[in-house]
């Protein structure tokens, strides 16, 4: 019956003429075919059931399993519907009422929670969905898991929740364009609005898609460039030059209205949420549901954090809660209350404004048709079910479901009373109608996913058979089901003592309308059916119709192969990986921290220029000294275990210098706890943490890999100088806290990260170690992703080096490049040691007079195109070769630096100090697989030791000059002499060097071809 059940599929007839799926020919008039395709659409033939002899829920199973749905959306149309698709009102104009009635602290604590939620109700729904690619999607698993009272009740509620947001949509819509157009009348608007959300649903599932990737993209780039404006205003950036930072929480401050203020935000959050589940509906209508849906999912995290949590948290920066354009909006639709509006306003900037009211028409269209689409497909499903009338499951041959369509649209019209002064109230009890709705429906989710689970281990099933399992589990499901439950309460308590005022019926059916419904419906269906047994006993939960993948030891095998193949891809299956990210992402954020006041805590502690010079080459030398030791011997003593070590030392260091004031006890901290006077990796962590990295990516991987290690540390480094400007200013000019403490204020945070770290590194697992069950010689025929490659001092070709090496000596062919290698490297980093970037930004101060936020904003700039640029590198050493590559992009950089020497202007040096940085790093992923290829794996983690000690020890001969030329008032020789030193390490490294090229690119080619 299985197969009867999917042979809905094209065929081809004799004459080769192309037959539909439902037996139409494709030669008649185009015009013919316009009006057939209006036609019903043909069931699939199976055999004729007894449904007499069917249970309600296996009817259900059954047809539902086999819809009439085409399935035309694709991956890209999949991810931005669920990275923005329901993005409008709730989140442009609801959250200012939020803000209003919670405060900032509010807000955050409401959305953050919210969202934490969401993801874990995303998990359970895309395991289901994946597991079940069937029409109505989680309506029918609350019938299929639960019970079908519950799924009559959720689903009828899910309806009336999208029939109501449409016509608030197309309100919404009209009353924007009066920010720019008053004189005509809101209904021409809404007109116009109501026939582009028809047509975009007329012309099908592909139109409603490609409308939504378009409008979804438009959202993306909107909500970025507002973040990256809101950063630039909170900083004092703006037109106005006013510097914000974070005084609105101090006064009016952080919660408006105490914990009750907090309570009423929630129902608003979950209100601009609702609709990322829209992405579970689209299961029966996407083409490649096993694997489009997942990747689609993955874009939920992105969107609540960028978002919502960013945005948000930006917007708590620039728009005070008392402000009073928050309350005086005329409607829950009103353009003039959405406090992204309210900031830019507030910044000074004059289009902005106007743009941002584009971008929220956009957004409320694009809303409005995704109701459209949510509700048609709902009333479907449920018409299948038999839960609905028949002739709302009409499907025509261009698998719409046009009656339910229609009929949608027809609700629509309510929208014509945006010119009625009575809109405010009709709207009110059309939200009171769906405003909880959104908690049903996600917490009958969890419910239905935690019933599921429950029925897979009853029935002794196990979830390898599934084709996707949910990364937060049963554990997530329990977690977000347990949230939802604790909203509904606080938010029954909020409704019946309203915030402000007493206890009375209509406010609180207000907010509590939706429960009255839901039950109303749930115990009616109870009633018709006269079914009172509470829950599906799990025993008899059908866990097999509606899978496309029923031969379960042929799935098993097939997702034991995919597994294997993930196991080649790090990024996506390497935990260890993972880890090493987040440590050095950590790690580089307390570095960006310390360095934009370490230079100028000494001085203000009255260390002299001179000292701090030597301060900073006597931490580099004892840095490298300890360093050395423990690289030596980390694959001896266990990498785990050395991590562990040196982050325990930066715990101490930064607890001494949040206390101590003593220069001698500073120097011994900085030497022992890897203080960063160079703003750049010090310590054992980083050729530890890379020799990891080398020994569990194949080689193919390595250059991505590599990028994506220097993006993530690069992005640390920008959070962290871009929170040191912050936080200096907002506690010393907001707070007023004396400077001295708010420099040892930030120690206390990279105590803090030291911590984070060391939790980090106890996750990690044995894989790290280096040993024959990690590290394997290559015995095959194919290239050998272990043996690294060498230089014959003879012909310059490359040759396999000796794989026996001892465990505590290098091998010749490695003591040959280690030479080579280490004199180009330590030249650069002799030229990288006269200015580092503790004294580049001590440049900047002194000479400039550039506040602290503004440093902390120029460095956040640099740190982050740094970032960037890590990821075209990757490619360029695939396409130049990794010598190459390093030649192209230093050498210019090493010119942008020198010039900065030359200038005057603030702003000229500062767009040097960028181009720089873009370019800056864009060697190092070249470097490291340049390194990879020509050194064995079992001698990297030494050989990087010894090339990093080499590269500190050359760095610390700077320092002591620079102290003296700071004291002379000549700092910016510094820069020369950088410039200077770079583009010579550059010249030697391409006389000896360049010849490899061409063979670590075949290599590397080769790699990608057999994978």
């Amino acid at each position: 019956m299985g197969e009867k059940l999917n042979s809905n599929s094209s065929t081809l007839s004799a004459s080769n003429s192309v037959i539909s799926p439902y037996g139409e020919t494709e030669s008649k008039h185009r015009w013919q075919n316009f009006k057939d395709s209006f036609k019903q659409a043909k069931k699939p033939e199976y055999e004729q059931l007894d449904e007499d002899s069917l249970t309600e829920i296996q009817r259900i199973n059954i047809k539902t399993a086999t819809s009439l749905l085409q399935r035309e959306l694709k991956p890209r149309h999949l991810q931005m519907i669920a990275i923005a698709s329901s993005i409008g009102t709730g989140l442009f104009i609801g959250s200012g009422s939020a803000l209003s009635t919670g405060g900032p602290g509010g807000i955050l604590i409401a959305w953050v929670l919210t969202g934490s939620a969401i993801l874990c109700t995303m998990q359970a729904l895309i395991e289901l969905s994946v597991t079940f690619p069937i029409s109505g999607s989680f309506n029918v698993y609350a019938s299929r898991f639960i019970d079908p009272s519950v799924g009559f009740s959720v689903a009828w509620n899910y309806v009336f929740q999208y029939l109501t947001l449409l016509p608030l949509e197309l309100v919404a819509a009209s009353i924007t364009i009066q920010y720019w157009n008053t004189s005509i009348n809101p209904d021409v608007w809404v007109a116009i609005f109501y026939l582009v959300v028809i047509a975009i649903n007329f012309f099908g599932v592909r139109a409603y898609g490609e409308a939504e990737f378009i409008f979804s993209s438009i959202k993306v780039l909107a909500v970025v460039g507002f973040i990256i404006v809101s950063i630039v205003l909170a900083a004092g950036g703006g037109p106005t030059g006013n510097y914000v930072g974070a005084k609105y929480w101090h006064d009016p401050g952080a919660f408006s209205n105490g914990f009750k203020g907090v309570a009423s935000v929630f129902v608003t959050a979950a209100f601009s949420f609702a609709g990322t589940e829209l992405v579970g509906l689209t299961a029966a209508e996407a083409k490649n549901p096993r694997h489009a849906l997942p990747k689609a999912t993955k874009q939920v995290f992105w969107r609540i954090l960028m978002f919502y949590v960013v945005s948000l948290t930006l917007i708590a920066f620039l728009v005070p809660y008392n402000d009073p354009r928050l309350m005086n909006g005329s409607s829950s639709v009103d353009i003039s209350a959405s406090p992204f509006v309210i900031a830019i306003n507030n910044g000074g900037i004059k289009v902005l404004p106007s743009i941002m009211n584009v971008v929220i028409l956009i957004s409320v269209i694009s809303v409005g048709s995704s109701c459209v689409y949510a509700t048609t497909r709902t009333v479907t499903s449920l018409a299948e079910q038999g839960l609905a009338p028949l002739f709302l499951g009409y499907i025509d041959r261009k698998g719409r479901p046009i009656i339910a369509i229609v009929i949608t649209n027809i609700f629509g019209l309510l929208a014509f009373i945006a010119a009625s002064h009575k809109q405010n109230a009709v709207f009110t009890w059309l939200l009171s109608i769906s405003g909880l709705s959104a908690i049903f429906t996600w917490l009958s989710i969890n419910i239905a996913h935690l019933r599921f689970r429950r029925a897979l281990k009853v029935q002794g099933r196990s979830t390898e058979e599934l084709i996707y399992s949910s990364q937060t589990g049963v554990i997530g499901s329990i977690y977000a089901a347990c949230l939802n439950i604790l909203v509904l309460i606080v938010t029954f308590w909020e409704a019946v003592w309203p915030l402000g005022s007493k206890p009375n019926a209509e406010a609180f059916f207000e907010v509590y309308l939706g429960f009255v419904i839901l039950i109303i419906f749930y115990v009616g269906h109870k009633i018709y059916r006269r079914n009172w047994v509470l829950f599906i006993r799990a025993k008899d939960i059908d866990i097999d119709s509606g899978r496309r993948e029923l031969d379960l030891e042929a799935l098993k095998e097939e997702l034991a192969e995919e597994r294997a193949i993930l196991a080649a891809k790090p990024l996506l299956s390497n935990r260890d990986i993972r880890l090493l990210w987040a440590s050095v992402f950590f790690r580089m954020l307390s570095y960006g921290l310390t360095n934009q006041v370490l230079v100028l805590f000494l001085e203000l502690i009255k260390v002299k220029p001179s000292q701090i010079g030597g301060f900073m080459t006597w931490t580099l030398i004892g840095d490298a000294l300890i360093s050395f030791f423990l690289t030596l011997y980390a694959d001896k003593i266990g990498r785990r275990v050395v991590l562990i070590v040196g982050s325990i030392m930066m715990l101490g260091a930064g607890l001494i210098f949040s206390r101590s004031t003593s220069f001698p006890i500073l120097l011994l901290a900085a030497i022992v706890g890897v203080i960063s006077p160079s703003g750049d990796e010090t310590g054992p962590f980083k050729s530890v943490e890379e020799a990891c990295i080398a020994h569990l990516t194949p080689t193919n991987h390595l250059p991505e890999i590599f990028a994506l290690h220097g993006l993530i540390s690069t992005a640390g480094a920008a959070v962290g100088a871009l929170s040191s400007g912050l936080i200096v200013d907002y506690f010393h000019k907001v707070r007023g806290w004396e400077i001295l403490e708010v420099y040892r204020s930030i120690f206390v945070i990279y105590a803090g990260m030291a911590v984070v770290k060391l939790f980090i590194f106890l996750l990690l697992s044995e894989k790290c170690e280096l040993g024959d069950d990690n590290v394997k010689e290559s015995t095959t025929e194919l290239p050998n992703e272990t043996t690294p490659l060498e230089v014959s001092s003879e012909e310059g070709s490359l040759i396999e080096c000796e794989p026996e090496i001892s465990k505590n000596a290098l091998s010749t062919s490695t003591r040959r490049n280690l030479y080579s290698l280490l004199a180009i490297f330590m030249l650069d980093s002799l030229g990288y040691g006269f200015m580092p970037s503790a004294w580049t930004i001590f440049y900047f101060k002194k000479f400039f007079k550039v506040s602290a936020t503004h440093l902390g904003i120029l460095f956040f700039i640099t740190n982050s195109v740094d970032s960037i640029s890590s990821i075209p590198s990757a490619y360029l050493t695939k396409f130049l070769g990794p010598v190459k590559s390093i030649l192209f992009t230093q050498a210019p950089s090493a010119v942008f630096f020198l010039l900065i020497g030359f200038i005057s202007q603030f702003w000229v040096a500062a767009f040097l100090l960028i181009l720089y940085y873009l370019t800056m790093t864009m060697d190092v992923v070249p470097r490291q697989v340049l390194l990879v290829s020509i050194i064995p794996k079992k001698e990297l983690s030494k050989f990087l030791g010894l090339v990093n000690i080499g590269k500190t020890y050359a760095r610390c001969v700077g320092p002591i000059f620079t102290g003296g030329l700071a004291e002379k008032g000549k700092l910016y020789y510094g820069f020369f002499i950088n410039g200077a030193c770079v583009l010579l390490a550059d010249l030697i490294l391409g006389t000896n060097f360049l010849h490899l090229d061409e063979d670590i690119s075949k290599d590397l080619h080769k790699f990608e071809q057999l994978k």
